[in-house]
């Protein structure tokens, strides 16, 4: 090695070293932004050698990173050589402080790649390290002290060609006894929605794990929770699954001593994610509780068949107003879409910011893209001008806020080529919180966008695709909130019906923020909102009378129903129900559905708040007060009961969502528990201190 590169190794390894200590002292941010695109350049200062003659076109790269000298690495590698073969896969090997890994791999391996870095990082660093070696369209990465079952890496491959997905983790079973598993290794014998937990059996596609940038450098644990965070949005809740067939022996930990490490370095991961990236615990809580109830648990499972992809070209409408800096993400998502045959229409609604140089720049050279700009006119105007410049009969919404996944064109062309008759087509969104984001009725039964208007906006606007040919009503110019509905409304005024589909799959990442009309002008989009159901039933009823508006608006948001009154709107709903099949306005399955759906809801609503026993003043306890219960109990060591008090703290606070993320993956441990509660604690006099200052204003 020569001097100047002994410097760049030794200049590389102090700065690892500071990250390691500013983790340490939890200063988390700080030691995050020390290892910016650092293992590109751990990759130009490690060794690497070829031994034997590895396949020249690997389907998959089976990626090994070894830090001792486990005896279980020769098993691990053994059972690696007897299944290479079968999948068309390479094999990298990482040597961070295994000196027999080499000598090992020679006598077990036909050919591997040998990678020695120029000093041992740790597990994430090292498996970026072996990725950005690997020739593979596919990653496995395997711990090294677990050891394949036969069929393990032909099940990987078979999950991610089948499902769609772009990562899946397998089923891991204690090696040695088992007590030495852990709750989150074994999630049974179906395949599932998770996201990737185990990172030691676990493949992803290689270019959306390089395109999402790697593993986090600092992570030894969690590391894969945290990468799919960073993915996710792009993909869709259904991008990552569980995969039974592919199952891998392996220990949680060698003896007791080391299990209780183990756990101490996760809860720190834990603290490190939550400051770095927040969302990943809110995305993984709402993935693990996906299966808490029929709809969500039945939509989990369809996310899992890969849907049918249709070839065509369509127009992309977007409008933009000082939208600069979601332009790079709305980029990357419509560049690395499946089917690449589109225009994209974006309508510059007079920004004051960078959006259309930005645009210009990112799109240099790719004729796809028609950028319009205009001076400030609306919403309205500037959807009416990106229609008007379409020059394709398919036409899809996409704000630039929000972001499409990979496949959302050629989904669309697939169901549009099934339904040749559709007009338009709704599919669902997706955010943190909510992996199947609609308005009602909520059950997937129901896809006649038609029977939909009768309870608000039967769209969801986002995600929105239609036939410039069939919906030919212009949007209304005039008004700054409800833009949408109104034009949704005003085309089935024009059509007598929508004539739509509403597919329950997520295909869009529905981006949260201040600055959205939704955010703006909530008063005019209830307003919109209020008119198209109305007007939905009136197509049925005619001039709506005095006991239609009040049934309609117990029925649409869920009011109690006085006692008087439940035999007469149940009467009321028979009688709609009976005309629609006479009139047949709306298809009488999907609307009789629909309605007693509706009123059963509301009967069961009102029965609920009829049974709820009004709670005294006196018994209400503060959250203070449950923190303090919490650590009483904790100094007792019954940690499980400080659990609930500390849930039951996050209960009376439920909108503060910085308390929401503290606790959401809580587990019944000393060091998790007192740093919850803590914070907890910390946080409760800025909530009092806030709310006082709302109440001066």
């Amino acid at each position: 090695m020569s001097t100047k590169q002994r410097r760049k190794v030794e200049a590389l390894r102090d700065r690892y070293d500071q990250a390691q200590e500013l983790l340490r002292a939890e200063k988390f941010t700080a030691a995050h932004q020390k290892l910016a695109d650092f293992h590109d350049e751990l990759a130009d200062l490690s060794k690497v050698e070829a031994v034997g003659l590895r396949p020249l076109e690997p389907e998959i790269s089976v990626l090994v990173i070894s830090h001792n000298h486990n005896p279980n690495v020769r098993c691990a590698l053994e059972a690696i050589a007897k299944q290479v073969s079968q999948v068309n896969a390479e094999v990298v090997l990482v040597d961070t402080g295994n000196a027999r890994l080499f000598s090992s791999a020679k006598q077990t391996l036909d050919s591997f790649t040998a990678v020695v870095p120029p000093f041992p990082p740790g597990a994430g660093l090292g498996r970026n390290l072996a990725a950005s070696m690997a020739h593979g369209r596919l990653l496995v990465f395997l711990d090294d002290d677990g050891i394949m079952e036969p069929g393990c890496l032909q099940a990987l491959q078979v999950c991610i060609q089948e499902t769609g997905c772009v990562a899946a983790r397998g089923r891991v079973i204690p090696l040695t006894s088992p007590e030495r598993g852990a709750a989150h290794y074994d999630l049974g014998k179906h395949r599932c929605r998770t996201l990737i937990n185990t990172e030691g059996i676990a493949i992803w596609r290689k270019d959306v794990f390089s395109g999402a940038g790697g593993f986090d450098p600092l992570l030894y644990g969690h590391e894969g929770i945290e990468l799919c965070a960073r993915a996710w949005r792009f993909h869709g809740p259904g991008a990552f699954c569980y995969e039974p067939k592919a199952v891998l022996r392996h220990d949680y930990s060698s003896d007791p001593a080391a299990a209780v490490e183990k756990k101490m370095r996760h809860e720190r991961n834990r603290r490190y994610i939550l400051e770095v990236r927040p969302e990943t615990y809110k995305i993984h809580s709402a993935t693990q509780s996906a299966y808490g109830n029929l709809r969500s648990a039945a939509l989990s499972q369809e996310t899992l068949i890969s849907p049918p992809e249709a070839e065509g070209t369509v127009s992309v409408l977007t409008t933009a107003r000082n939208a600069a800096q979601w332009v790079e993400e709305f980029t990357r998502c419509w560049k690395t879409q499946t089917r690449t045959d589109f225009e994209l229409i974006v309508v510059d609604d007079g920004s004051e910011d960078e959006t259309a140089e930005k645009l210009k720049g990112l799109w240099h050279g790719d004729e796809r893209l028609r950028l319009i700009r205009r001076q400030r006119m609306g919403r309205g105007a500037s959807l009416n001008v990106a229609v008007q410049h379409a020059r394709n009969d398919v036409c899809l919404i996409a704000d630039m806020d929000d972001i499409s996944i990979p496949s959302r064109i050629g989904m669309t062309l697939a169901d549009f080529r099934e339904y040749p008759d559709l007009t338009c087509l709704s599919y669902l969104a997706f955010t943190e919180s909510n992996h199947f984001l609609a308005g009602r009725p909520h059950t997937s039964l129901i896809t006649d966008l038609d029977v939909r208007a009768l309870f608000g906006m039967p769209v969801s606007f986002p995600t929105f695709a239609f036939r410039k040919s069939k919906l030919t009503a212009p949007f209304n110019e005039k008004i700054m909130g409800g833009i949408d509905c109104d034009w949704i409304m005003r085309n089935i005024a024009s059509n007598k019906g929508l004539g739509g589909k509403f597919v329950h799959r997520p295909i869009v990442y529905y981006r949260q923020h201040s600055g959205q009309i939704t955010s703006n002008h909530a008063q005019a989009q209830y307003e919109a909102r209020h008119r198209i159901v109305q007007f939905s039933f009136s197509r049925l009823l005619g001039d709506l009378g005095e006991e239609d508006r009040r049934f309609i608006d117990m029925l649409i948001e869920r009011r109690s129903i006085p006692p008087n009154a439940r035999r007469d709107m149940a009467i009321w709903i028979g009688r709609l129900i009976q005309e629609n099949k006479r009139l047949n306005v709306f298809n009488p399955h999907a609307f009789a559905l629909a309605l007693s759906d509706a009123f059963e809801q509301v009967v069961r609503h009102t029965d609920q708040q009829a049974a709820q026993p009004s709670k005294p003043v006196n018994q209400t306890t503060h959250p203070s007060k449950l923190v303090d219960e919490a650590e009483s109990l904790m100094a007792q060591r019954r940690y499980k009961e400080a659990r609930r008090k500390l849930r039951a703290a996050l209960r009376k606070r439920p909108d503060d969502p910085e308390i929401e993320r503290l606790l959401l993956s809580a587990r019944p441990w000393p060091a998790s528990l007192l740093m919850r509660s803590a914070t907890l604690r910390n946080l409760l006099p800025r909530q009092r201190k806030a709310r006082r200052s709302q109440g001066a204003k």
